[in-house]
């Protein structure tokens, strides 16, 4: 299984993740209607959100994407505790509205997240395992090692 290739990988997790972001920002005010925890957690999980699509584009570290793994794994894990159990602290009654749009697109894009992601680490980690190195790109996904200094 050969891992996904990073010039098309990259920019889709990043609008996925910025999409997570921005549909934390869109669900704030009710958040905060519901309870203040709930805010101030809409608030960190777009700044979380963003910092991992810059982090997506910018670098192809290995734990880059397990943080971009947790981001989405965390937010489909949270839809889905939700809708099945309710809010915690809060009287608001959202167990078994599995429909709500906000709540609906953060499931989704979390569990796509997750699944590129994934993608990407087991690619990568069953690729290098095994098999001759036959192309660039199979050479790009080794890692690099320290030069050799000459004797003296």
């Amino acid at each position: 299984m050969r891992p996904p290739s990073p010039e098309v990988v990259r920019p889709v997790v990043a609008v996925l993740l910025l999409g997570l972001a921005l549909t934390h920002l869109e669900l704030l005010s009710e958040g905060f209607r519901h309870a203040h925890y709930l805010g101030v957690q809409m608030i960190t999980g777009a700044l979380l959100e963003s910092a991992a699509a810059v982090a997506v584009i910018a670098d192809d570290r290995t734990w880059i994407w397990g943080f971009a793994l947790a981001e989405g794994a965390l937010n489909a894990l949270g839809y889905l505790l939700s809708r099945a159990f309710g809010l915690p602290l809060t009287a608001a009654g959202v167990a078994g509205d599995w429909l709500h749009t906000g709540a609906l697109a953060l499931g989704f894009l979390g569990l796509t997240v997750t699944g590129l992601a994934s993608w990407v680490l087991l690619g990568r980690h069953l690729h290098t395992r095994r098999g001759p190195v036959t192309s660039a790109r199979d050479r790009a996904l080794l890692p690099v090692s320290p030069p050799k200094r000459p004797e003296e």
